[in-house]
């Protein structure tokens, strides 16, 4: 078995370089309300300590793996390698609506000051003019619902969402752009984006044989919320590549 390299990564030295998608062998984003007011309330928290403004404090958002598809996209002199998310994909599809979010909103405050930022987020979460390249993008978003929020901040009429992840996807929209405004309320937006990008940390597991994800999977998989026996079928299928 292939050994794991482990990487203490910032969500934004996570995000650079990279782009990902959601194999089919996972389940479709199931974060609820619940886990996303846990989120938020660890950003709170971390905001809230005395030795914030030090640079002293992170939050550990525990692991990421992921399963280097060893395929690579070019977008000008630029390369971007892909990656299949194999565990941490609630995790990381949540925090990248709030960099959307986060976008939205300084969009809307017209300020020729975040144009800068502004111009940042648009070059990680869409890396090309025709929108092929998107920063996250899975095979369950069969309504595009989640790519069409993040390249034109569109929120699909709950009238015609039809599946479970569709609703939940769309209920993560609200409350991410929900959480900015509170945030907004009390503190400078600049200070959550720097918060999101700089103060939030991951412990990346890179696997390079796509016959170790069943492993990682299983193991990682034993805790949690239960995996569809469907899923574990497509990953088993995937280990006897």
């Amino acid at each position: 078995m292939e050994k794991i390299n482990p990487q203490f990564y910032t969500f934004d030295e996570f995000l650079q370089g990279r782009l990902f998608e959601i194999p089919d062998y996972q389940r479709a984003y199931s974060w609820t309300s619940k886990q996303r007011k846990d989120l938020f309330n660890d950003i709170f928290k971390l905001f809230s300590y005395d030795d914030y403004e030090e640079g002293n404090r992170t939050h550990y958002l525990a692991t990421v793996v992921c399963c280097n598809k060893k395929r690579k996209e070019k977008h000008g002199t630029e390369l971007f390698e892909i990656f299949d998310i194999v565990d941490g994909q609630q995790r990381i599809t949540t925090l990248i609506i709030l960099l959307k979010s986060i976008h939205k909103k300084l969009t809307n405050l017209k300020d020729p000051k975040f144009r800068k930022d502004i111009s940042k987020i648009d070059e990680l979460l869409v890396k090309d003019s025709d929108n092929r390249l998107i920063l996250i993008q899975t095979n369950h978003d069969s309504s595009l619902i989640l790519r069409n929020y993040l390249v034109e901040g569109d929120i699909m009429d709950k009238n015609k969402v039809q599946t479970q992840a569709e609703h939940n996807l769309l209920h993560a929209f609200l409350e991410c752009e929900r959480f900015v405004e509170t945030w907004c309320e009390q503190s400078d937006i600049l200070e959550l984006l720097i918060l999101l990008k700089y103060r939030l940390s991951f412990v990346f597991h890179e696997l390079q044989n796509e016959s170790t994800v069943y492993t990682v999977f299983e193991v990682l998989n034993s805790r949690g919320l239960e995996v569809d026996w469907i899923d574990k079928c497509k990953s088993m299928l995937m280990g006897t590549g």
